[in-house]
């Protein structure tokens, strides 16, 4: 394969990036076709059993190069208790679901789009504490996520949070709104609504309307694009 142009390898390849099977096999073709195969194999991660856990920690213990490769990954799990990831510097695209672990505000610092999935904060203070952990962050989507307790006492309480320009929100608690609106009286106590310029919302129950009017008040300024969803009916954009 030596006399092959590198350029022309890596053209072969990138042909082959929605086919994980001929990608797993371009593994053993030559370490030319290696390279280029595992960067697409491990640029989109998912997680999910123990087994894909220690599976995917395995694979970066042999190869060091791996960590650095991920740029998206999805984690869901249920359990309270997972095994350790290394740090992973280059995710730029995380989804988390089911259950959450500390060291994942801390493994992922480039992180621009972050997805929260079926998750429970117990105050709005956690809540604004994990998106804070993200100072890069631009794009949040937030979909089956309860808040208990929504307080505006804490460190938090007054956090500006990351420059968000994009927001997501379906089938959440009611409280969540509060956590982005603060103190609807003090504009200092609103949360990542400073500079968004898309929102997309899907309504199920009657304080979702209440509650996207509100944020609609406050970035109306700097809203450029809002896609508009009703659980039953078609969606409107403007």
């Amino acid at each position: 394969m030596s006399e092959i142009p590198p350029e022309i390898i890596e053209h072969i390849v990138d042909e082959l990036v929605d086919d994980r099977e001929s990608l797993v096999a371009c593994l053993s073709v030559s370490r030319a076709f290696h390279s280029r195969a595992r960067y697409h194999l491990f640029q989109t991660v998912q997680l999910e059993t123990n087994s894909d856990f220690y599976q995917f920690i395995s694979l970066c213990d042999i190869s060091p190069v791996i960590p650095g490769l991920v740029q998206s990954l999805k984690i869901f799990s249920r359990r309270t208790a997972v095994p350790h990831l290394p740090p992973l510097p280059n995710v730029t695209s995380l989804h988390i679901g089911g259950h959450l672990h500390d060291e994942w505000q801390t493994n992922f610092p480039l992180t621009t789009c972050l997805t929260l999935e079926e998750l429970v904060f117990p105050t709005a203070q956690s809540f604004r504490s994990w998106i804070c952990a993200y100072p890069c962050l631009t794009s949040l989507s937030v979909m089956s996520v309860v808040i208990y307790q929504l307080t505006s006492v804490g460190p938090y309480a007054l956090a500006q949070g990351p420059p968000l320009e994009f927001l997501s929100i379906a089938y959440v608690s009611e409280s969540l709104y509060g956590v982005f609106l603060g103190s609807t009286s003090k504009a200092i106590s609103r949360f990542a609504l400073h500079g968004i310029r898309r929102i997309r919302h899907t309504t199920m129950f009657p304080y979702d309307a209440a509650g996207i009017h509100e944020i609609l008040a406050v970035t109306r300024e700097t809203l450029r694009e809002l896609d508009m969803k009703a659980l039953g009916t078609c969606s409107t954009k403007s």
